[in-house]
């Protein structure tokens, strides 16, 4: 069995090259969007490449005081913007556009606020 190491802790986002500072987490999804090639002979063959996309979901604190950024006219405007990540000692530079905006108020749970950013392949910085 190996033993104890360091882990990662909370990482970081930036958006527009500021720091979120009420983000609670960060979810990146990473697709390939192939399409399976099927054989007669062979069954499955393997994948034909498809168009690399990413989703980068930020879900953040709701400060009586406002949002940290306007991100409903970032969607309005269909702005291309720019979100960074800080994870396992890496960050990966994402543009693109948000495409959806949700927020939450409920008397079980403090407000919640998230953006998703739908972007093509990260760049590491």
């Amino acid at each position: 069995m190996a033993g104890l190491g360091d882990y990662e802790g909370p990482g970081q986002v930036f958006y527009q090259g500021s720091l979120l500072a009420e983000a609670k987490s960060v979810r990146i999804s990473h697709q390939g969007n192939g399409s399976d090639v099927n054989t007669m002979h062979r069954g499955f063959a393997g994948l034909a490449r498809g168009a690399f996309r990413s989703e980068v979901t930020v879900t953040s604190a709701v400060p009586k005081g406002g949002m940290e950024k306007d991100f409903t006219q970032a969607i309005i405007d269909q702005a291309t913007v720019r979100v960074v990540v800080v994870r396992g000692g890496q960050r990966l530079g994402y543009a693109g556009k948000i495409n959806t905006e949700e927020s939450e108020n409920s008397i079980e749970s403090a407000a919640e606020h998230n953006f998703t950013l739908v972007a093509g392949v990260p760049k590491k910085i």
